[in-house]
């Protein structure tokens, strides 16, 4: 089953990824990945995108010891970044806005689930006192669309995810892509970017 949508083209789909050392919302947050995409297009779907690491050191917030557990089993965590933690958010909302034009109404923020990586990014930007660039309409659940158009994960690009943040706001977003386009001409390694911004 294929969704029929009338897309608003001059909207800006934004998939965002977080990889944190906790539950919480003020858990500590290792990085963040983010991409654009066009929901309407296979070929050139995946679009410009951003990563940036963060000093778990210098961010003040919870951890969680299942998750620290997590962390030392798979051996990968993204634990090497330099930027402080109350900087992430002029960071962030820098890149929306080129990716905008300024126009922050465009924004439609996607993340896998609307109860994980985006209340960490709220707090995030509580703790540089910078306002939330996204509207409170804006967010959007993909785990809903994937559950109720592809649960057994046929058109997914990968089955599991990397927990890399931005590998994975880039299949999380191509999988969106691919259901949304009936399935035709999936990829399986979306890693034809326009670009990137990496700090």
């Amino acid at each position: 089953m294929t969704p029929q949508i009338q897309w608003n083209e001059t909207d800006v789909h934004v998939m965002i990824d977080v990889e944190t050392l906790g539950l919480a919302q003020n858990a500590i947050v290792l990085s963040i990945g983010a991409v654009i995409f066009d929901p309407t297009q296979q070929d050139r779907g995946i679009g410009d995108d951003y990563y940036a690491e963060l000093d778990p050191e210098r961010y003040p917030g919870s951890i969680d010891m299942s998750t620290v557990r997590f962390w030392l089993e798979k051996g990968n965590a993204p634990m090497g970044g330099q930027r402080e933690g109350r900087h992430i958010g002029e960071h962030l909302s820098a890149w929306l806005d080129r990716a905008c034009g300024g126009d922050r109404k465009k924004l439609v923020i996607w993340a896998n689930g609307t109860d994980f990586d985006i209340p960490k990014l709220q707090y995030a930007y509580k703790l540089g006192k910078r306002q939330v660039p996204w509207g409170y309409n804006a967010v959007r659940d993909a785990r809903t669309i994937y559950k109720l158009f592809d649960p057994k994960k046929v058109l997914a690009p990968v089955t599991n995810p990397s927990h890399n943040a931005l590998d994975d706001a880039r299949n999380q977003a191509q999988w969106l892509i691919n259901i949304f386009l009936g399935g035709s001409h999936v990829h399986t390694n979306p890693t034809d970017t326009l670009g990137s911004a990496t700090s």
